[in-house]
């Protein structure tokens, strides 16, 4: 019976590849479809007019998307490296989804740096709190505009004295948005 499923998968397969491949054809002057593959590493680029975009099947965010002033880069094939904006030739880099990075370096013992995304304009408050829940320290409250943004802790509560070593918790608010992460303070 085992061997039965698997034919009848390489056959469901089979049917598919075969399928798809017959679609691989112009769609219109302005847009071509070419090289579908569903062994996992090969993509299905499609190009119109100044636009290319590529991905995998079962992965529809792995790709890149790009043209005059314009780069999309999705998924896991560019690098390691997921979509986190758009970049329309500025250097501005707008991001499409709220995203706070890891804190670097963590565990630290004087410095550390906070990295968020913002894809709107938001009110945001970035705060510091101990093990017990109690607030230690607050790096931003207020209005923040959509974009990359960055704060340090330099291991202080709010009064300006050094905190001990130990497990911290950062919280990052900002309108509906909501992230968060275990700091580590040594030495």
């Amino acid at each position: 019976m085992p061997n039965r499923c698997r034919t009848i998968r390489w056959l469901a397969l089979a049917v598919l590849t075969a399928s798809l491949s017959s679609l691989a054809v112009d769609a219109s002057a302005q847009l071509q479809l070419s090289r579908f593959t569903i062994d996992g590493g090969g993509a299905t680029p499609s190009t119109g007019g100044a636009y290319t975009l590529g991905g995998t099947i079962g992965q529809p965010d792995a790709g890149r998307l790009s043209g005059p002033g314009l780069a999309l880069l999705g998924g896991f094939w560019g690098g390691g490296v997921a979509v986190t904006g758009v970049d329309d030739g500025d250097g501005a880099g707008r991001p499409l989804a709220f995203r706070m990075e890891s804190a670097s370096p963590n565990p630290f013992s004087s410095r550390t740096r906070i990295a968020f995304q913002l894809p709107r304009a938001a009110v945001a408050r970035v705060a510091l709190y101990d093990a017990a829940g109690r607030l230690v320290r607050v790096l931003a409250e207020g209005p923040l505009a959509a974009g990359q943004h960055s704060r340090s802790w330099d291991r202080r509560d709010q009064s300006g004295r050094p905190v001990a070593q130990g497990v911290y918790f950062l919280r990052l608010d900002a309108g509906r948005d909501r992230a968060h992460q275990k700091l580590v303070v040594i030495r």
